[in-house]
């Protein structure tokens, strides 16, 4: 049974199994391994979240700022101002002086890359399964984290 790396429902689970379980019974070990694997990568790891929590948001080459090193790409960001709390004070008062200020902070643009992974060709030959695949998921995820 091919999952097709997909994550499973909840209910697709006993389904899985039962059709795992059946493939190792007549004697299909080769196919239960591959389905085996391609859920056990689904399920260990997962896809990154950073991008449900933060909206990754698109600048052009016109809004980063200049930066000591010309190739490192920064955009500086204001920071929204500290504000003093209420105070209570009695009739006829002033309250303390607050000085305020705007703080900014650098955003760094860099890229992020897997190594590069090479493998002779004649050396896949005995894989049952297509590992450049494998690796390809793993290193995507990998970035993901």
């Amino acid at each position: 049974m091919e999952t097709g790396y997909t994550k499973l429902a909840s209910h697709e689970v006993p389904v899985f199994n039962e059709s795992f379980i059946e493939m190792v019974k007549a004697g299909q070990t080769k196919d239960a391994s591959v389905s085996a694997q391609a859920f056990t990568r689904n399920r260990l790891r997962e896809e990154s979240f950073a991008e449900k929590i933060l909206t990754p948001i698109d600048i052009s080459n016109d809004e980063l700022d200049k930066a000591e090193n010309p190739e490192l790409h920064v955009k500086w960001n204001d920071r929204e101002p500290d504000v003093a709390p209420a105070v209570t004070v009695p009739l006829g008062v002033v309250p303390d002086m607050y000085q305020f200020k705007g703080d900014r902070y650098p955003s760094y643009f860099t890229r992020l890359m897997s190594p590069l992974i090479s493998k002779d060709i004649d050396k896949l030959r005995g894989y049952d399964y297509d590992i450049r695949q494998v690796l390809l998921e793993i290193s995507t995820k990998n970035l993901a984290t």
